[in-house]
């Protein structure tokens, strides 16, 4: 119990969120898995926005901030974005993805979330309303200092024609995450015209392996030459007290190998 807390807002509107956050009255709230005691003393109540939404637009699938990972999980993708289904869908306990938001697991970023890293792999677009209304690519969203005094309003996932991996290493089906890995191609006649490999929690912040991205493209997806590259990964795992850093790298380099042998069966199939 936040035995702290001594207002709670329920606004009705993103102008009257903002106000209350510049004001430094509160924190927004709408799962409510990422209060942590002691640390609260306001909390603002999001649920009246209207922001627990999948739709499908123009430019992709715009899912709003207070939507449920269970809903994420369960929803009917019907491409590479089912590595975002496959992430959350896998994520906490049923009872909490049930609660679990999107904007809020992205506005905290806990040490247990798998939200960054699929994310980073389908190029997904954060929408925040602050002082002025942006958007960012999700690679620099992630650079934003946590608690910033902003409020995410929607992620856009654009269509992802190709293939996608996902995967999660921890010792048991409710730990934390030793590491996760998202990957995704776009091939033409067996050739990689695009490649995102992003991996997070073996590094203190996801992010993409673009220097091996950049070697894949153009390369048959079967050429020997793909796994050599793969094998080349440089990265300095953040200290884990279960596993050691070697176990991780060589985990990583093989579950990346691993992703890429399904998805050229799935090339070769089609």
């Amino acid at each position: 119990m936040h035995v702290n807390i001594k207002e709670w807002f329920r606004p009705g509107s993103v102008d009257e969120v903002l106000e209350i956050i510049q004001n430094g009255k509160g924190i927004p709230y709408a799962g409510g898995t990422g209060l942590l005691k002691g640390q609260v003393t306001g909390l603002i109540d999001l649920r009246r926005l209207n922001l627990n939404y999948i739709r499908e637009t123009e430019a992709g699938t715009a899912i709003g901030a207070n939507t449920k990972f269970n809903d994420i999980a369960h929803f009917q993708w019907s491409d590479g974005r089912r590595i975002l289904a496959q992430a959350l869908g896998r994520a906490a306990s049923n009872p909490l993805r049930n609660l679990i938001t999107l904007g809020g697991s992205l506005a905290f970023r806990p040490v247990w979330s798998n939200v960054p890293t699929p994310l980073l792999a389908l190029n997904a677009i954060v929408k925040v309303a602050g002082t002025q209304v942006a958007a960012y690519p999700i690679a620099d969203f992630l650079q934003l200092k946590r608690g910033s005094k902003f409020l995410i309003t929607e992620v856009l996932i654009p269509p992802a024609s190709g293939h996608g991996i996902y995967y999660r290493f921890a010792r048991i089906r409710f730990d934390y995450s030793a590491l996760d890995l998202a990957v995704y191609l776009e091939t033409d006649s067996g050739v990689i015209n695009l490649a995102r490999l992003a991996v997070g929690n073996i590094v203190s912040t996801a992010n993409r392996l673009t220097q091996i991205e950049n070697q894949l493209v153009g390369l048959q997806i079967s050429d020997p030459l793909v796994n050599e590259i793969l094998s080349t990964v440089e990265i300095k795992p953040v200290r884990n007290p279960n596993f050691s850093r070697e176990f991780l790298l060589n985990l990583l380099k093989t579950e990346m190998e691993r992703a890429f042998t399904k998805i050229r069966e799935r090339v070769d199939a089609n």
